[in-house]
């Protein structure tokens, strides 16, 4: 992962110079469009899991915990200070390795919540 994460990096500042500009406007609506597409992912997923909410905020939460240990080393997705975001192929690949990395945790959580259940069902 660490791998993938650094050549992302490395990409990003090979383009540099040729990357289109972005303002601070453009960073933030791709921020919640990106999360828009992760929670409409995961509530579907929620509901053809038939999980209830709950475990989708029990899941939010401990992506909250688990990603805000990162440092803020500028390593993406979650070590890069998005008010330093200035060029728009750094801001796709930052917004597609976040939004891979949450969607797929999220659904992990929700799959192990959803095994969980179905064992202590049986179990009983």
């Amino acid at each position: 992962m660490l791998r993938i994460l650094v050549a992302a990096v490395a990409l990003t500042v090979s383009h540099l110079a040729s990357a289109d500009p972005v303002t601070p406007a453009q960073v933030s609506a791709a921020q919640g469009q990106m999360l828009a597409r992760i929670s409409s992912a995961v509530e579907k997923y929620a509901n053809h899991s038939r999980l209830d909410p709950a475990y989708v905020s029990y899941c939010r939460g401990e992506l909250d915990l688990k990603t805000s240990t990162y440092p803020g080393n500028g390593l993406i997705p979650f070590g890069v200070n998005y008010n330093e975001i200035y060029d728009s192929e750094t801001l796709d690949t930052v917004i597609a390795a976040r939004e891979a990395y949450e969607r797929s945790f999220m659904f992990l959580c929700l799959a192990s919540a959803k095994n969980t259940l179905r064992k202590a069902e049986q179990d009983k």
